[in-house]
């Protein structure tokens, strides 16, 4: 692969120069782009001799994008908040040809892309991957697991993470939380109730822990599949510990509606404008994970209605590791040809669940479990 067929745009960012890094280890040529050659050029260096790598000034303009894609075959795309600024890149990738992967958790961004753009890219053959990362991937690549057990047709799916949010996750994590979302109900996509918390059971742990359901993207990519009835995301509050499901729901509820009345009066646009400036004030992104330190625990639970039942789980180190192996993972596989399926895609559905799983195990050190009959597994 002597071409630089894959364009990193963000590359300077957070999560952009760890999946610049994987990319460096595959010993695969790129392109890093971004809107300041300054901060190209800082991140040449620190990727070392051992990168074939070329820059790439760019203006978030159409035209400006459009140029940016040329020559190349994919696009991973790390420059949120995603509903604001992602649009234009899916477009541009579009009509130039590009597979695109992006590492957004915004689920309202998501289902317009999937409405907007997900039969243009299957008509293409192209692959259009929102939330190629460690929130959202793995979840919808161990639900597909679940789902090879017959009869299963409902998955609950929680994320226990330990490790600090970039600038721009905590960005999209409060666009997220906000912005009204949805989850699949016996067959039908439904609103998901903002700020609702329930004690779930977590492998490992003796007693259970709070986690709040969250309109997330693993719905987004069964909405039309038969094989799932319900399917919804809950992540543990790791700072909940000591609280009541019923106590951390209720300040849950207070937040969202203070941020509704807040949306009322500025608009939700302004208002989101502003938290964006706000975390930019009170927050840096966080010094480079500690694998010792900063676990990922992801559970899908399977069942069915006459009492089937499923299990997978991934744990792992280094969440935005996680990420930045994935999406290097999923661009080198569609630059091969390996895509398995187009259009509107969870990264698992892209190149195959268990050819994701199997790479998280191999290539990164991952653990994975899956079994059936044990959807009550403790881990």
């Amino acid at each position: 692969m002597s071409e630089r067929s894959i364009i990193v745009y963000g590359a300077s960012g957070y999560t952009g120069e760890l999946i610049c890094e994987d990319l460096v280890r595959r010993g695969i040529p790129f392109i890093a782009a971004g809107r300041n050659q300054g901060r190209l050029d800082e991140l040449v260096g620190r990727l070392g001799d051992d990168a074939d790598v070329e820059t790439r000034v760019v203006e978030h303009t159409a035209e400006g994008l459009r140029k940016m894609l040329e020559g190349t075959k994919v696009v991973v795309d790390t420059v949120g908040p995603f509903y604001t600024l992602g649009p234009a890149v899916v477009d541009a990738a579009l009509d130039c040809g590009v597979h695109f992967i992006d590492t957004t958790g915004e689920q309202l961004y998501q289902r317009e892309m999937r409405d907007q753009y997900g039969q243009r890219f299957a008509d293409a053959k192209l692959v259009l991957n929102t939330s190629c990362a460690y929130f959202w991937g793995p979840g919808a690549a161990l639900a597909e697991a679940c789902l090879e057990t017959e009869g299963v047709d409902s998955i609950e799916v929680i994320y226990m993470q330990e490790n600090l949010q970039t600038v721009a996750s905590l960005q999209s994590f409060l666009r997220m939380f906000r912005r009204k979302g949805v989850v699949k109900r016996d067959g039908q996509m439904v609103e998901a109730t903002r700020g609702d918390v329930t004690a779930v059971d977590v492998p490992g742990l003796d007693h259970k822990r709070n986690a709040i359901l969250l309109a997330t993207g693993e719905p987004t990519w069964f909405i039309d599949d038969d094989r799932v009835r319900n399917i919804e995301t809950r992540i543990v509050f790791q700072v909940a510990k000591t609280r009541s499901a019923a106590e951390v729901q209720a300040g849950l509820k207070s937040i969202i509606g203070v941020s509704d009345l807040g949306g009322a009066v500025l608009g939700d646009d302004r208002l989101e404008n502003f938290m964006d400036w706000f975390v930019l004030q009170v927050k840096k992104d966080p010094p480079r994970e500690d694998p010792e330190s900063s676990g990922l625990l992801c559970v899908a639970r399977g069942t069915g209605p006459n009492g089937e039942s499923s299990y997978a789980e991934m744990r792992s180190h280094g969440p935005y590791l996680v990420t930045g192996f994935i999406a290097a993972e999923v661009a080198q596989r569609c630059v091969e040809g390996k895509a398995v399926r187009f259009g509107y895609v969870s990264c698992g559905q892209a190149v195959g669940h268990r050819e994701m799983l199997g790479a998280l195990e191999e290539g990164y050190g991952a653990k994975v479990k899956i079994s059936s009959g044990a959807v009550a597994e403790a881990g």
